[in-house]
């Protein structure tokens, strides 16, 4: 049985890792993951290419504000 943290909005426990089918830990775990086209991917399963991608579209949206 998993403990649920009070202290969390428990959406979280929802979800799981399009690629490892980990779950997060927490909320605080789960905004760091990456939406892709296959799905949620949590931070250990994006490649280096798709993290630099991410970075760089981050970049050009701070650029354009």
């Amino acid at each position: 049985m998993k403990i649920l943290d009070p202290h969390s909005s428990n959406l979280s426990s929802r979800v799981t890792c399009a690629r490892c089918r980990r779950e997060p830990r927490d909320d605080a775990d789960y905004v760091t993951w990456h939406a892709l086209d296959e799905g949620t991917v949590c931070p250990g399963c994006l490649t280096m290419l798709e993290a630099e991608s991410h970075r760089a579209s981050e970049t050009d949206t701070e650029a354009e504000s």
